[in-house]
């Protein structure tokens, strides 16, 4: 059903240099009826018929004025319309932040050293290595705070950097089931909802702390359109239910 999943590193910069580029932590999924979808990691989901996927796939690859010729050549249409089409598809996927203009500056997340170092203190005070669940606890709610005020991209950016920094032998760390059963414990004891990203962020960042080789996966489900992320181990799915997990293809794997 998936054709291609692209982001901005999937398109290289040929002769014509092109005015717009996907948003770091865009995904652009091609499916094979020739729609696309725009999935953004920190939260928003588009869908685009098939002119409109073959029109920003031209813009990414080539620029405004190629895309313009390309759709008119194929579909054999007025430039002006087309034209009036694609600045209205451009303005509406640069307002939902799907894509920004080339050379464009980024804010920048002054957040960020904030949580490392957040974690890299939690990490070093005595009681937080009491238990496995308190540990769990503590990584749900500084996780929960993380994806709302720096995104995604920020926050898997961030909590790679500590758990690298206090990575234990293998042979002294708890095993995978143990992590994962005081993730889902320390989830339902919390009073606020906590979703798939936050159990699974926890899971794999205590996995990763301990030197244990597992990986943090996104899937996508097409129809209807939905995310879903869980953490994995040798092909055992941690976080979640394996039947549901099962029902999402798998488009991107943080591994620790």
């Amino acid at each position: 059903m998936i054709e291609a999943i692209l982001s901005a590193d999937s398109f290289t910069v040929g002769e014509n240099v092109p005015e717009f580029v996907l948003r770091p932590g865009v995904i652009f999924l091609l499916i094979k009826d020739g729609s696309g979808r725009l999935l953004n990691l920190d939260g928003s989901f588009s869908a685009l018929s098939s002119a409109g996927c073959l029109m920003l796939r031209f813009v990414l690859q080539s620029g405004i004025d190629e895309a313009i010729k390309s759709t008119c050549k194929l579909f054999d249409v007025n430039e002006e319309r087309v034209r009036i089409d694609l600045e209205r598809l451009l303005g509406n996927l640069e307002h939902w932040n799907y894509i920004l203009r080339r050379g464009s500056v980024l804010p920048v997340k002054r957040d960020l050293a904030f949580v490392k170092s957040i974690l890299n203190v939690a990490l070093l005070i005595p009681f937080f290595r009491r238990s496995l669940r308190f540990q769990a606890g503590v990584l749900l709610l500084i996780s929960w705070f993380s994806f709302r005020f720096l995104g995604w991209n920020w926050t898997i950016t961030s909590w790679k950097e500590a758990a690298i920094s206090f990575q234990k032998r293998p042979s002294t760390a708890p095993d995978t089931q143990k992590i994962a059963d005081a993730v889902r414990y320390s989830s339902a004891s919390l009073p606020w909802k906590i979703d798939c990203k936050e159990q699974t962020l926890a899971c794999w960042f205590l996995c990763a702390q301990a030197g244990m080789p597992v990986s943090m996966v996104l899937g996508i489900m097409i129809y209807p359109l939905a995310s879903h992320f869980w953490c994995e181990w040798e092909g055992q799915c941690l976080t979640d239910d394996p039947e549901k997990s099962r029902r999402y293809t798998p488009i991107i794997r943080y591994k620790t």
